[in-house]
C-alpha cells in the first residue's frame, strides 16, 4: 500500500531493489507492507520473512499495472 500523508513527497524518481527486485517509483513515496497491526518497509518486511520473493514479484506487477491503494 501507499500511505499518503500532510508531508510532502519529492518529485524525483525513486528507485528501490528488495530481493533482487527493483521497485521504480515517480517521487520519494515508496510502498509499505502492513502486518499484525505494524508498517514496514518493502525491505523490512522482507529482511523478517515477511514477504518471499515470489510476493515482491506479485507486488511489483500489481504495482505497475496500478492495483494499489492509496491510504
Amino acid at each position: 500500500m501507499f500511505i499518503d500523508g500532510p508531508w510532502h513527497y519529492m518529485d524525483v524518481v525513486t528507485t528501490e531493489t528488495v530481493g533482487g527486485v527493483e521497485f521504480v517509483y515517480p517521487s520519494s513515496r515508496t510502498l509499505t507492507a502492513y502486518k499484525g497491526g505494524k508498517f514496514y518497509s518493502l525491505e523490512q518486511a522482507y529482511e523478517n520473512a515477511l514477504l518471499t520473493y515470489n510476493d515482491l514479484t506479485d507486488i511489483n506487477i500489481k504495482y505497475q499495472n496500478k492495483q494499489f491503494t492509496v491510504y
